[in-house]
């Protein structure tokens, strides 16, 4: 049975983001389905833990009532949600390029241009004050360029948008309502 490995940079075996009751439901659920089709979930943590050539000294499984260590374990895949160094040995999911375009909303931009609303990095508030000139739309999203899970994402007008504090770089974007689900202030 293929073993795919689900790695998280903390150590604690409930550490971020396991201590989070919607991730724990969603990764029980991912687990559920890695089960219905023939393979086994198992979450490692810290890069310490690893012994190359896909092994880890430590290891945890889910069971009906939270996570039950299983100590060593060779994955043949690791699903990495934590910035892991891998040493080639075995596929990496999420490698090193993915989670940059998944996490720096420039980047993303860049990459995909022609599925991205107009999308513009802004380092000063001189520049800022262009952009929001330049974007045609009378609402519009304020993005940190690196961040996710819609931490610290703001939209509104120009007004709303001059008023809160900016830690720059940040990533103003135009309001298209094919990108947008989110309801405004």
């Amino acid at each position: 049975m293929k073993k795919i490995a689900v790695f998280f940079k903390e150590p604690e075996i409930y550490g971020y983001p396991l201590n989070e009751d919607e991730y724990l439901h969603s990764y029980t659920e991912l687990n559920n389905e890695i089960h219905r089709n023939g393979a086994e979930l198992y979450v490692v943590r810290s890069q310490s833990s690893y012994q190359g050539n896909g092994i880890f000294s430590n290891s945890w499984i889910f069971g009906p009532k939270g996570l039950i260590e299983r100590g060593e374990i060779r994955a043949d895949v690791i699903y990495d949600k934590g910035n892991f160094i891998s040493d080639n040995t075995v596929p990496v999911l999420n490698n090193t390029f993915i989670n940059e375009i998944c996490t720096n909303k420039w980047k993303t931009y860049e990459e995909f241009k022609s599925m991205c609303p107009l999308t513009i990095k802004i380092n000063n508030e001189r520049d800022f004050l262009s952009a929001l000139k330049t974007i045609p739309t009378y609402k519009k999203v304020i993005k940190p360029i690196d961040g996710e899970e819609g931490k610290d994402v703001v939209i509104g007008d120009d007004k709303l948008l001059l008023q809160i504090p900016k830690k720059y770089p940040v990533a103003p974007q135009r309001d298209n309502q094919k990108y947008l689900l989110l309801k405004y202030p």
